[in-house]
């Protein structure tokens, strides 16, 4: 009995194998998604966070520009609590008579918003005082 023995051939993937580096590809593949949705979310906040910034800092200057007796409408700078809205954004300021010293104000701007549920806020802190030459602002 004279068999002839054929040669295999194995040059190709068996559907084992390929089904194997699909399931590790579509592991990887969603590893990636994940990471993206992550990355869209931090922007998004950092996009808040810097609208919540430029705001606080607009508010900034123009309390830095105004009398030590008066706001940017002309009224009188009280000691408490002011507040305004803009869009999604609440801008609040609290003002503190002869704090730290005798005549000037600490003023905290403070800047709130909603994000997904929950609450942030970023502040900025200015302590005005009277004694500050006023002579560089425009006339």
């Amino acid at each position: 009995m004279n068999r002839k023995l054929r040669k295999v051939n194995n040059s190709g993937f068996s559907l084992l194998e390929v089904l194997v580096a699909l399931i590790i590809f579509t592991i990887g593949i969603l590893g990636m998604a994940a990471l993206q949705i992550t990355a869209i979310k931090g922007n998004y906040f950092s996009s808040n966070l810097s609208e919540a910034m430029a705001l606080a800092q607009e508010k900034f200057e123009e309390l830095v520009q105004t009398d030590y007796n008066l706001d940017g409408a002309g009224q009188p700078l009280e000691a408490g609590n002011h507040s305004e809205t803009s869009g999604k954004y609440t801008v609040n300021w609290t003002v503190q008579d002869d704090t730290p010293i005798q005549d000037t104000k600490t003023i905290v701007i403070t800047v709130t918003w909603s994000e997904r549920g929950k609450q942030h806020q970023t502040s900025l802190r200015l302590i005005k005082s009277s004694a500050v030459d006023d002579s560089y602002k425009a006339s």
